[in-house]
């Protein structure tokens, strides 16, 4: 039996509606997935000192891949210096970095003299120091649910950015 005019309105209209609520769902799917962003040592340098510790500034150079702006919510670190664990900890307040660009977030670490001690006994005169920096970076964002992500840089910085 045909159906009416009227009816096949209805149900199209019901289609359309159920398609305008279905379709912005679909498509904030696909936005949950970030990729991770690039994580490098940018700086890091002795600030200051104390009683019982050094006080070093590392700036962290992020790299967002996505296609949206996302928010670095929290960085875990853990830093090796000549294979020395020097500090581990975690980052305070928020970053925002815009679609496919760059943003640096400034992990303030304290370290012990003894530590920093065996770093340098193991370091001649105007050489490098091998670092290690791992850990987690938890990225949120408009669109982009919260997601962690792990990091694992290595390299060298100068000797002298970490005398006072």
């Amino acid at each position: 039996m045909p159906i009416s005019l009227r009816e096949f309105a209805d149900r199209l209209s019901l289609r359309v509606t159920v398609l305008m609520l279905v379709v912005p769902f679909v498509a904030s799917c696909m936005l949950t997935r970030p990729m991770p962003p690039e994580v490098s040592l940018l700086k890091l340098e002795l600030t200051s000192l104390s009683l019982s510790h050094a006080i070093l500034s590392a700036d962290l150079q992020v790299f967002n891949p996505n296609g949206v702006a996302v928010t670095l919510k929290q960085v875990d670190y853990v830093l090796n210096l000549n294979d020395v664990e020097v500090s581990k900890g975690q980052s305070m307040g928020n970053v925002r970095i815009g679609a496919g660009e760059y943003g640096t977030a400034t992990l303030r670490i304290s370290s012990a003299y003894s530590d920093l001690w065996r770093v340098l006994k193991a370091a001649r005169k105007n050489e490098n120091v091998d670092f290690g920096l791992k850990g987690l970076v938890k990225v949120g964002g408009f669109g982009v649910l919260s997601k962690t992500f792990r990091f694992d840089r290595q390299g060298s910085i100068p000797l002298d950015q970490l005398q006072p």
